[in-house]
């Protein structure tokens, strides 16, 4: 019934007439028709139902909305969930004063906590870092993300937030804060262990990064065990704390661990602090091991150096005529034989001499 009046209206000569003169709105009957509406959206929906009916639904906010009934919403009430969608929408836009001025009116409403302004200050801040030119400045905004990355790196307990924190530390080259998130996390695995041993020695902090060496090794199977001793051992060798380095020595020595490098810098550490006893102890058990010419003449020379007549006497008459044979090593021997004025060794290593070098005459 209604659609047939309306066709008999419409068949009017002045219907037509009538629609046009209909009088437009002014804009400001439109803002006021907004806030209407605003009003009484905030009237209809509970504070937490505003914000939700403001975001997709991957929970992320939905920035095709129109700023200025975002604004209009906050200038009825100050709620913390919009205000954050406006500074989203502000970072997304590059309008990071306008945002941060409104992390501003959040942190005096203290409806927020710290840790998530400082959030969001990092995200702007970094942003920032990169779009800038001034090189004081750039430092300036430096300082800013070193010290929200420290604040969060200390509030923070979340796994995962602290592996980005500690990403990011690093690739600003904060190793310091890098060293606090890994300590902090030292107890859970050994990949943190791992981590906060290396940033140690990166800031040469070597107490802190033999303690978590000394960690890795209680905790580590043999092989893995092995390599962390090797590697503390070679760190002690690296900045010369030979007392440590004797001891890690020791160890890969219980495991029969030691390489030929290994034993040559254990020998040349001892020899610098004139410590032939722990020099002859290593080069022997290395020559106990695969007899070498090497550690042969080593041995018999640490023996003589550090008075031990009777081992060098040992050696050079049990060992001698296999090493004889070579020239060089035929003429250390000899000479070695003499400084040791031993008539009995001395005989015998001078007759297999002759029968050696006699035949190839």
């Amino acid at each position: 019934m209604e659609n047939t009046q309306l066709q008999n209206l419409k068949g009017k000569k002045g219907f037509w007439k009538q629609i046009a003169s209909v009088k437009v709105f002014s804009n400001i009957e439109i803002f006021v028709f907004i806030l209407l509406l605003v009003i009484l959206a905030v009237l209809l929906f509970p504070e937490k139902e505003i914000s939700s009916l403001l975001k997709t639904e991957n929970g992320n906010p939905d920035l095709s909305l129109s700023k200025t009934y975002i604004k209009t919403l906050l200038k009825i009430e100050k709620n913390p969930e919009l205000m954050i969608l406006l500074i989203k929408s502000d970072i997304k836009a590059g309008n990071y004063e306008e945002a941060l001025k409104l992390i501003e009116e959040l942190e005096k409403s203290k409806k927020i906590s710290k840790k998530e302004i400082a959030y969001m200050k990092l995200e702007i801040y970094e942003r920032m870092f990169f779009a800038e030119k001034n090189r004081k400045r750039k430092e300036a905004l430096k300082k800013e993300l070193k010290n929200l990355i420290k604040y969060l790196a200390l509030s923070e307990f979340s796994s995962l937030n602290l592996e980005k924190l500690y990403k990011k530390a690093l690739s600003f080259n904060f190793h310091d804060i890098a060293l606090l998130i890994s300590s902090k996390k030292a107890d859970e695995s050994k990949i943190w262990l791992e981590r906060a041993y290396k940033t140690a020695i990166t800031l040469k902090k070597y107490d802190d990064a033999f303690k978590y060496l000394d960690r890795l090794i209680e905790t580590s199977e043999r092989t893995r065990k092995i390599k962390y001793i090797k590697e503390a051992f070679n760190l002690s060798v690296s900045i010369g704390d030979y007392s440590r380095g004797y001891k890690y020595a020791n160890d890969l020595l219980s495991f029969d661990a030691l390489s030929t490098d290994d034993v040559k810098k254990i020998i040349d550490m001892a020899l610098f602090e004139k410590d032939y006893n722990t020099a002859l102890k290593f080069s022997y058990r290395m020559f106990e091991k695969n007899r070498s010419k090497f550690y042969f003449k080593k041995t018999v020379q640490l023996a003589l150096w550090s008075g031990k007549y009777e081992l060098a006497k040992h050696l050079l008459e049990n060992y001698g005529e296999k090493y004889i044979t070579n020239p060089n090593m035929a003429l250390f021997i000899l000479h070695t034989v003499m400084a040791l004025n031993d008539r009995k060794v001395a005989v015998h290593i001078a007759q297999k001499a002759i029968d050696i070098y006699g035949e190839k005459k």
